[in-house]
């Protein structure tokens, strides 16, 4: 059975040890949702876990531009 995706793990790879503010602005819910949701009180419903993944995606893509010109710069 797949591990249940972690908000704990996942939002600080986002948005660094602070990441609470910055992911609660980024999903524009608030600060208190987010402190319910890495407290383990709540957890991210359908819907924010989506947006959470286009947040991923997003960066990702910006991951991936960047290892391409430091890939093309070692060339």
């Amino acid at each position: 059975m797949p591990k249940e995706p972690d908000i704990r793990h996942i939002a600080p790879l986002l948005y660094g040890p602070s990441w609470q503010s910055a992911l609660a602005r980024a999903l524009d819910v608030s600060l208190r949702n987010v402190q319910r949701w890495a407290s383990g009180e709540r957890e991210p419903g359908p819907r924010t876990w989506a947006k959470i993944a286009e947040l991923l995606s997003g960066r990702k893509e910006e991951l991936d531009a960047v290892l391409r010109q430091l890939s093309a710069g070692d060339a």
